[in-house]
């Protein structure tokens, strides 16, 4: 009974069904409706010597009115088009209104109203261009045994900046995109984009130069006995040192080192800072390849073992001195061991000599 009711006249059935269908798409589309739309806003005209600052919203919403149910999706080509020829540096601030749409010739609907935002603020400045150098950023280390060395070529050495006078009035320089050194055994050479750092509007002209970054190998050599100099007032001090002569080891790239055992200047001492006495210094090579003396606190004197009533005298430590060491090496090149690394310096003024504490702490070899 049930099978016979469904199926009996069953095309009829189907032609009412998509009469009716029909029917009430022609119906609905007849009526008038009202939707939301997003349409792009254009910002058209702005003059070549100003420049647009902070962020403009892209697109805004704007209430429509048409005939048919779906304007969202049938509608097309709608767009917020604002001249700005006569804009001037400073805020710019304009109502937005529906008259503002343009409205294709083809899409039967209107405008109503512009629902946000409302109104348009932007800030307007002087167009600037500044020409500034381009200083290579790098990443990575170069393989086990190799370095950097040297200054990077940078082709070409500048480029022109252009944006609002603002913020092209606070660059000095730019810096390229990170160039990757990792395992490099030789010279990098690579093309890298200008890193223009997040600056607001602006362009560069070209947005992209050529860099070679120098590797070269590391090396250790024995420059053996090189003389030690004191830097000292020569006319009130006279400075006696022990040794006269030291041994260094030094580490740098191979195009350094070269020829650097006959052109390598003595081991400079400033002794500026001491006045009249005997001093005993250690030699301290730092991580940097700087060098310094600082002075050695004397030892306490132990007593005989044997001597149960023998007191241990407190040494009071002497003020802490230290003495600044230099080599004129190339750039690159630093010191890692000098040999020996104690020295006894005498201060005596012109004239009156030191009393005699014993025997030197080093004899030259």
């Amino acid at each position: 009974m049930l099978k016979r009711l469904l199926f009996e006249n069953l095309f009829a059935k189907i032609l009412a069904l998509l009469v009716s269908v029909l029917l009430w798409f022609y119906v609905t589309e007849q009526q008038v409706f009202q939707e939301t739309l997003s349409v792009p806003l254009r910002l058209e005209n702005i003059p070549e010597s100003l420049i647009l600052l902070g962020d403009v919203p892209e697109e805004v919403e704007v209430l429509v009115q048409g005939q048919g149910r779906f304007l969202r999706h049938r509608v097309r080509g709608l767009y917020m088009a604002l001249d700005m020829a006569g804009a001037s540096k400073g805020r710019y601030v304009r109502r937005l209104t529906a008259a503002d749409v343009t409205v294709p010739v083809e899409e039967d609907v209107e405008v109503l109203e512009v629902v946000q935002p409302s109104t348009l603020s932007a800030d307007l400045d002087r167009a600037a261009t500044k020409t500034v150098p381009v200083l290579p950023a790098t990443e990575s280390s170069p393989a086990s045994g190799y370095a950097r060395v040297g200054a990077a070529v940078v082709n070409p050495e500048t480029v022109t900046i252009r944006g609002a006078e603002s913020v092209v009035a606070g660059v000095n320089s730019l810096r390229t995109e990170p160039i990757s050194l990792r395992d490099a055994n030789r010279m990098v050479v690579a093309r890298a984009k200008v890193d223009l750092g997040g600056l607001e509007r602006v362009r560069c002209d070209p947005e992209q130069v050529a860099v070679a970054l120098p590797v070269e190998k590391i090396e250790a050599i024995t420059l053996g006995r090189v003389a030690v100099a004191a830097m000292v007032d020569t006319t009130r001090w006279e400075v006696r040192w022990d040794p006269e002569e030291v041994e260094t080891i030094v580490r740098g790239p191979v195009s350094a080192l070269v020829g650097l055992r006959e052109t390598l200047s003595a081991m400079q001492i400033d002794a500026r800072p001491l006045t009249a006495g005997r001093y005993f210094f250690d030699l301290k090579v730092e991580d940097d390849g700087g060098m310094a003396l600082a002075r050695r606190e004397p030892e306490p004197t132990l007593p005989d073992s044997t001597d149960t009533t023998a007191v241990l005298e407190p040494v009071a430590p002497p003020e802490p001195i230290r003495l600044e060491v230099t080599f004129d090496l190339p750039t690159g090149v630093r010191v890692s061991e000098v040999t020996p690394s104690q020295f006894h310096i005498v201060v005596e003024e012109l004239g009156r000599s030191v009393p005699e504490a014993g025997e030197l702490l080093l004899s030259p070899s």
